[in-house]
């Protein structure tokens, strides 16, 4: 709740500055769960539903595979505020990209590994170097994750990955220090 509050307040202060930014929010299998918390949940972001397109609920894969009727039934409640979502803690490029869109999910977070490694070891009858591809075809995001050597960079860029993230971009910082950085009050 905490977190989600000061996820708001940032995105509030930012937003005055810039429409062309996004924050991603952990969302938990045991908050998904929650029909009491996610209830009030819902509500509070019903009151905040502008931002929906800035706050992007973020679902390890492992959660994802696990929903059943209370999950998806919460996932479809923040979905018809207009709220997307992003499936990270990918460990297997098997994955029911149509399910997948019809939750309302826009963003694959894929550690660069899975995607450099050895195809085999990605669980899946797709290529990584084909993952963009068909990612496409449902409107889907690809974020190579966990990038951390330069070489990787020059990999990536043949799998047509939409977005980067990782130390060699630059490591997390508190988001006092990153405002700062960027010249916004803290």
């Amino acid at each position: 709740n905490v977190l989600l509050f000061r996820y708001i307040q940032v995105l509030r202060s930012w937003s005055q500055r810039s429409k062309d930014i996004a924050v991603f929010c952990n969302l938990s299998h045991e908050t998904l769960q929650d029909e009491g918390f996610f209830t009030q949940f819902v509500e509070f972001m019903q009151q905040h539903r502008e931002l929906s397109s800035m706050l992007i609920f973020e679902i390890a894969q492992s959660t994802f595979a696990k929903c059943g009727a209370i999950e998806d039934a919460n996932l479809s409640s923040l979905a018809d505020l207009g709220f997307t979502f992003s499936m990270d803690k990918v460990t297997t490029l098997d994955i029911d990209f149509a399910l997948a869109r019809q939750r309302q999910v826009r963003h694959f977070k894929v550690p660069a590994r899975l995607l450099l490694g050895d195809p085999a070891m990605a669980g899946s009858r797709v290529h990584p170097a084909d993952l963009k591809e068909l990612l496409a075809r449902f409107g889907l995001n690809l974020i190579a994750e966990r990038v951390e050597q330069e070489r990787d960079v020059v990999d990536l860029l043949d799998y047509n990955v939409d977005y980067g993230q990782g130390y060699l971009f630059g490591e997390p910082k508190p988001i006092r220090e990153a405002l700062s950085d960027q010249g916004l009050p803290r």
